[in-house]
C-alpha cells in the first residue's frame, strides 16, 4: 500500500471538529455549495492585506502615516479582484484609515518580531505531525503576524467582525499556531465593521497557552488525523460517528 500523505489546515480541523460527515463530504467527496455569498469574506481578506502591508512597512522602521498610505495604495491595484461596489471600498478604506490612526495603537502597537531572519508576517508554515511508513500528516496554515507586545513574543490573529463578540480564547487556531511558533502568548486583534465606530472596533483580546494545551491539542490532533485518514482508506465514516 502507498503511504498516505494527509494535509490539513485550520478550516478543515474545525470543519471536523463541527461535523465529521461535514468534512467528509466537503474535503474528501469534494461536494459544495451552490452559492454563496462572498462579501463577508471578501471583506475580511481585504482588511488582512491593508494590515499585511502596514506591518510591512512598519517593520522596515516607516511612520505611521507612510505605512498606511502604502497599504491604501496597494488596495486599489486589487479592486477588480473582488465582488464589492465603490462604497465598500471607501468604507474599507476609510476604516483602516481609522484603524491607523487609533490613539492607543500609536503608544503601544505590535512590534514585528523576525523569523528565520523575515519579518514576522503572514507566515506561512507545514509541519509534519507524524512521517512513518505508512502515513504523512501535515498541518498547514498561514499566521497573520509574530510580534511582541507587551513584554510578549506572541501570535497575532486579524479578526473582522460586524458585530463585537468576543471569541472563545482555545479555539483550535490560537493553539496551533501557538504550537508552530513554540510560543504561549496569543493576541486576537479585532477590526470592526459596524457601519459607526465605536469603543468596541478596535480592541485587542490577549490569550495565554499553556505548555500542557499545547502539548494535549498536538496528541489529539494526531488522534483525529489517524481517524480521517481510515475513513478515507477505508471510504467509511460510520467508525467516526460512534
Amino acid at each position: 500500500m502507498d503511504r498516505l500523505c494527509l494535509a490539513l489546515d485550520n478550516s478543515q480541523i474545525m470543519c471536523f471538529l463541527h461535523c465529521n460527515w461535514e468534512w467528509y463530504l466537503r474535503y474528501h467527496e469534494k461536494l459544495k455549495r451552490t452559492s454563496k455569498n462572498t462579501q463577508a469574506m471578501d471583506k475580511g481578506t481585504i482588511v488582512h492585506g491593508l494590515l499585511e502591508r502596514f506591518y510591512l512597512r512598519r517593520y522596515l522602521k516607516k511612520s505611521v502615516t507612510e505605512s498606511c498610505q502604502y497599504a491604501v495604495h496597494a488596495l486599489a491595484d486589487r479592486r477588480k479582484e473582488f465582488s464589492l461596489t465603490d462604497d465598500d471600498f471607501k468604507f474599507l478604506e476609510q476604516r483602516f484609515k481609522e484603524y491607523c490612526t487609533h490613539v492607543p495603537y500609536l503608544g503601544n502597537d505590535f512590534e514585528i518580531a523576525s523569523r528565520n531572519g523575515k519579518p514576522g508576517i503572514e507566515i506561512g508554515f507545514s509541519i509534519p505531525l507524524v512521517d512513518n511508513e505508512m502515513f504523512y500528516f501535515v498541518i498547514e496554515g498561514r499566521i497573520d503576524l509574530l510580534a511582541k507586545w507587551s513584554n510578549s513574543i506572541c501570535i497575532v490573529d486579524h479578526k473582522t467582525q460586524l458585530q463585537s463578540a468576543e471569541l472563545y480564547p482555545y479555539l483550535t487556531q490560537f493553539i496551533t499556531y501557538c504550537m508552530v511558533c513554540e510560543v504561549n502568548h496569543a493576541v486576537v486583534n479585532y477590526f470592526g465593521l459596524q457601519k459607526v465606530k465605536n469603543e468596541n472596533t478596535f480592541r485587542r483580546q490577549p490569550i495565554r497557552i499553556s505548555p500542557q494545551q499545547i502539548k494535549d491539542w498536538k496528541s489529539y490532533l494526531i488522534t483525529s488525523f489517524y481517524k480521517m485518514a481510515h475513513a478515507i482508506l477505508t471510504n467509511c465514516m460510520s467508525h467516526l460517528i460512534k
